[in-house]
């Protein structure tokens, strides 16, 4: 050739067993396109700061707003005022912060 050198083009979008049984099992579930999209790209994000050496707090905490947004986006609800408290049941919260049976 003309000293170019040529790279193969791949991308994320390539369609796989695992990306089609999230979509089918999304649409039928209540997770929309968009939500299953943040998902990915938050996942990507998570992944490279591991990579780039992130304290092992702040990626559980990044876990945890991900678990939560999938939970509540998956029945559709919006997410909670107070990440600490994620159920779908409102509850009242005392001044401590802990839920009110």
């Amino acid at each position: 050739m003309n000293g170019h050198t040529v790279h193969p083009v791949t991308t994320d979008s390539e369609p796989s067993l695992t990306n089609s049984y999230l979509l089918l099992m999304a649409s039928s579930k209540g997770l929309t396109l968009k939500d299953f999209n943040w998902i990915n790209s938050k996942c990507r994000s998570i992944a490279k700061m591991e990579r780039h050496g992130i304290h092992e707090t702040h990626l559980r905490n990044e876990l945890y707003v991900l678990g939560v947004y999938a939970f509540r986006h998956f029945h559709n609800a919006d997410m909670p005022t107070d990440i600490l408290h994620p159920s779908l049941n409102p509850q009242e919260v005392s001044a401590s912060g802990a839920a009110v049976v």
